[in-house]
């Protein structure tokens, strides 16, 4: 579970998008953690078929230059 407190959400979108995203920002030393659903409804025993975005999420501290990094994407 990530904490909304520490952690902002960035960006939501498709796998071919987040992994783009993903290779971006840490090329700049910034880890983002990404948010699968659907990955965990299917881990958990559940289905998903309607929800295949994935999220993106930074460490408040690094939100700024990640966004200032996604502008230029």
């Amino acid at each position: 579970m990530i904490n909304h407190k520490t952690y902002i959400k960035i960006f939501e979108g498709t796998n071919i998008e987040v992994i783009k995203i993903k290779n971006i920002l840490n090329k700049e030393n910034i880890s983002p953690i990404i948010k699968d659903n659907a990955e965990s409804a299917r881990l958990a025993g559940f289905g998903n078929i309607y929800n295949d975005f994935k999220e993106v999420y930074v460490h408040k501290d690094q939100i700024k230059m990640a966004k200032e990094i996604l502008d230029k994407f």
